[in-house]
């Protein structure tokens, strides 16, 4: 028998230099969703992605409804998460998320007011990392809430380090979930 998987990109909302000529497009209707620096500036259109910003509650809601629909609605054996990781390509200098939304959000979570010396940073990067683990999490809840037979699975990257510190990205915790 063969089986299919629904096969989707979690964090990008667009790639390209140009944005999305369709105005009832994601990037266009829901700008709110993109990255920021700590003034303010979106995340730039680049040869990469552009991509949600992973911390957001309302983010967290859509992309797990997203998954949800598919497994209630299509006839798939699996669903698998490509680029669920943080992807820092195209974003230049800056600390994104940087916006004045997500740093509340931050401090609400963890109590931590401060974004600027380097060891303040790693424990920002640690907590957007725990953020996209909780999303990880909730998509495979939702989804096995929708149908509970289906196979879950995920494109991480081929190096735990690198996966870990640069894309935010924690298969190792992913993996212990799973066995719980």
């Amino acid at each position: 028998r063969m089986r299919i998987h629904a096969w989707a990109n979690v964090m990008p909302m667009w790639r390209g230099e140009d944005p999305p000529a369709s105005r009832e497009h994601m990037f266009v209707q829901r700008d709110e969703w993109r990255l920021r620096d700590m003034n303010g500036h979106v995340q730039a259109l680049n040869e990469s992605y552009v991509i949600v910003n992973p911390t957001r509650e309302d983010v967290h809601d859509h992309i797990a409804a997203v998954y949800a629909d598919i497994a209630r609605r299509y006839d798939v054996d699996g669903i698998h998460l490509d680029y669920v990781r943080f992807v820092p390509e195209g974003l230049g200098e800056g600390l994104y998320p940087g916006d004045a939304d997500t740093l509340a959000l931050y401090e609400r979570q963890t109590g931590a007011t401060g974004v600027m010396t380097d060891a303040e940073r790693a424990q920002y990067r640690a907590w957007i990392r725990d953020r996209i683990t909780e999303l990880v999490v909730r998509i495979r809840t939702e989804v096995k809430t929708a149908k509970p037979t289906i196979e879950y699975s995920a494109a991480v990257w081929r190096r735990p380090d690198i996966a870990r510190n640069t894309y935010l990205q924690d298969a190792a915790a992913w993996a212990q979930e799973r066995a719980r």
